[in-house]
């Protein structure tokens, strides 16, 4: 299914397949007798380093450049290396993938007016012909930068066409007389109300919505995202996970929420939300909420880090931007600290909380992680990286810090680098779920029952990437 295209065993250029100009590459090979790299302009320079084991060279015109290393019986390997610039390969990564969506399926309608599927499954990469409100805004979202990056009405299209897909199939309950108002369906349920609510889908859901409010003006946009905060703000949402909508129409607010009381599980989708409905409204109310919900937050994390705590690193860069509290800047400076300890030279961030008990009693029963052990060289995209390079993008643009910028310049290299190349249109141009580092190919433990290492989510990973990678090139947040 998958074409892997592994690097010679021996000859290691640490790049890979691609590096701006200017930047040093380093080279290494076991028994080689020379080392050789020829470009557009003809030989090129090395540098030997660690006592002769290893080269390295800059190159500073862009084209193709072969790396080869001979060894004394005069056997060859050959390598090539890209030298381009990081806005050109940028905007074709970007290219690729917003071509992916359409050619590969997972778009039934290249107009998006059938919405867009959750992706192709790991085990032997099948459709997955479901819908899911987090994908398909998501994508919609991409859409909507793609074609305001290259002034293109057409993918501005798309996106309303996929919204228009899920408004008029009731995703979002608009009857107000249901305590479900505003609030999104995860699945497509059977009911006209959403049966399972999720604190991050819906959040998303919303904060696709204020973001294009703010970019187009449609009223409707507003009234829908606005919505969804003002529920989640009556439920207290940014301290729940999940709740069901059946009981929640059943019970009514008031008695739902007595019965509830005691739930506290502070995270950062909410209080996100909830920023983007201030500066959509500038109802205070909104802020302050978002500003509590980030203490809670803070206290609940420790040393190690999880899925909701890389959006505290977006949640805390827009608080910071947004009241110019230095609070918010000493705390955003300590979270990405913690989270910088686990960037590796490749430039993705590996996991940083494995439970190794869990991951074996688990193992194909339950979601667990594509880390089998902790020293697995297995970096994830779906729950680390892809959100990460969203979320450090968002804070190195709201405050400017270079070394925030070079940690997302890190993450978004790495993606770039390991963006798929495949005859297989399910994959050309996509993203997977986990990647060996060290092998420098897709592969990871694969004991999670729903989303294992080969997965392609069309919004929790690719979606992501791809609207960094727009904003990115736009020189703008979504917030």
């Amino acid at each position: 299914i998958y074409e892997p295209k592994l690097f010679p065993e021996k000859l290691d250029v640490d790049k890979k397949n691609w590096a701006p100009p200017g930047e040093r590459i380093r080279i290494k090979g076991e028994g080689f007798r020379q080392m050789l790299v020829s470009g557009p302009e003809g030989a090129v320079d090395l540098a030997s380093i660690h006592g002769g084991t290893q080269y390295s060279f800059k190159a500073q015109a862009q084209g193709l450049y072969t790396v080869a290393s001979v060894d004394k019986h005069g056997n060859r390997q050959e390598t090539a290396i890209e030298i381009a610039s990081r806005d050109e390969k940028y905007s074709r990564a970007l290219d690729r993938i917003i071509n992916w969506y359409p050619e590969s399926g997972v778009m039934p309608k290249a107009d998006g007016s059938r919405g867009v599927y959750e992706g192709f499954r790991s085990t032997d990469h099948k459709l997955i012909p479901i819908y899911r409100s987090d994908c398909n805004t998501e994508t919609a979202m991409a859409m909507y930068l793609y074609g305001r990056l290259h002034n293109d009405k057409s993918y501005r299209d798309i996106s309303a066409n996929i919204l228009g897909f899920l408004f008029d199939a009731g995703w979002q309950d608009m009857n107000e007389k249901r305590a479900t108002y505003g609030l999104w369906k995860f699945y497509d349920d059977l009911e006209v109300y959403p049966r399972t609510i999720w604190c991050n889908d819906n959040s998303w859901a919303a904060e696709t919505l204020l973001a294009l409010h703010r970019y187009e003006g449609d009223k409707d946009y507003l009234k829908r995202g606005m919505a969804t905060c003002e529920s989640f703000y009556r439920l207290g949402m940014e301290k729940r996970i999940c709740i069901s909508g059946g009981e929640l129409n059943q019970k009514g607010l008031e008695v739902f929420l007595e019965d509830h009381d005691c739930i506290n599980t502070p995270h950062c989708y909410v209080p996100i939300l909830y920023l983007h409905a201030y500066k959509a409204g500038g109802e205070s109310k909104y802020l302050e909420r978002a500003e509590s919900g980030s203490v809670a937050c803070g206290q609940r994390c420790g040393e190690a880090c999880h899925h909701s705590d890389i959006f505290a690193i977006y949640l805390l860069a827009a608080l910071y931007k947004i009241t110019g509290k230095e609070e918010y800047r000493a705390r955003l400076n300590a979270t990405v600290r913690k989270v910088k300890k686990y960037q590796l030279p490749c430039g993705a961030v590996r996991n940083f909380l494995n439970n190794e008990k869990h991951t074996r009693e688990r193992y194909g029963l339950l979601e667990v992680g594509v880390m089998h052990r902790m020293k697995d060289n297995i970096a994830d995209l779906l729950y680390i990286n892809a959100p990460l390079v969203y979320s450090m993008y968002t804070a190195y643009k709201l405050t400017g810090d270079e070394e925030y910028g070079d940690i997302f310049r890190g993450i978004m290299d790495f993606m770039v680098r390991i963006q798929i190349e495949s005859s297989d249109k399910r994959l050309n141009g996509a993203w997977m779920r986990a990647f060996d580092y060290d092998r420098w190919d897709y592969y990871g433990s694969n004991g999670d029952v729903d989303w294992g290492p080969y997965c392609v989510e069309s919004g929790w990973t690719n979606s992501w990437i791809a609207k960094t990678l727009a904003l990115y090139l736009l020189n703008e947040t979504d917030i």
